[in-house]
């Protein structure tokens, strides 16, 4: 009876088995992709079958996944071909519907909120409120509830960040509205102490009657 070898699938989007080498056995060595196929994968997306793989996934990232490609690849490939694309909201990532739920909230509550990145998954802000251009970000308690952790890594065409901290019922604790040039690529701001970010703390009302008041 022979030594019993792993299996390895190439992640170009082949569905191909790759050939074994003694390499393999070693952590470092897996291989991801058959000798030559590393620079297929963009050639495996179908203009004739992407739209319905993206809605059986149930988004284009868990698509990407599947290819060995970024998510970039699967939605301007939609985009090239009109395809409708599947709500912020109903996404498979929990973490996008979170998000997105939030952005939505934002929406309701501030008044003459414009949305954006329901109308362009692409958008590199989320919404426009007061002529800004805002991008919404939500932290959960980390670090054994003691701090909120947010990625606002990325900071072009954004003016501000509206951080929202939640408890642990998943309710509104903290709102913060940072301007970009303020925020770390990782914004992390503690819980129930003084910290250098108080001076960003508000409320929606205050963000509303800042806007009546043509302040912000």
């Amino acid at each position: 009876m022979g030594i019993e070898r792993p299996i390895y699938i190439c992640q170009c989007g082949c569905d191909e088995e790759i050939p074994y080498s003694p390499r393999h056995q070693y952590p470092s060595k897996k291989p991801k992709y058959k000798v030559g196929h590393f620079h297929r994968n963009k050639f495996f997306l179908n203009r004739n079958t992407i739209e319905n793989e993206y809605k059986k996934a149930g988004s284009g990232a868990k698509l990407a996944e599947k290819y060995g490609i970024t998510p970039v690849a699967v939605y301007n490939m939609l985009r090239k071909i009109k395809a409708s694309t599947i709500p912020k909201e109903e996404l498979a990532e929990p973490k996008q519907r979170t998000g997105r739920y939030w952005e939505l909230k934002c929406l309701d509550f501030l008044e003459g909120a414009e949305d954006f990145s329901g109308m362009d998954w692409r958008s590199p802000f989320d919404l426009i409120f007061n002529g800004y251009r805002v991008n919404v970000k939500v932290s959960n308690p980390v670090n054994q509830g003691k701090t909120w952790t947010f990625n606002t890594r990325s900071k072009q065409q954004i003016d501000y960040f509206l951080c929202i901290g939640l408890n642990e019922s998943g309710e509104v604790e903290k709102l913060y509205w940072i301007p970009s040039d303020k925020a770390k690529k990782q914004t992390t701001i503690r819980r129930g102490s003084k910290t250098k970010y108080d001076e960003y703390a508000t409320t929606f009302e205050l963000l509303n009657h800042k806007r009546q008041d043509t302040g912000y």
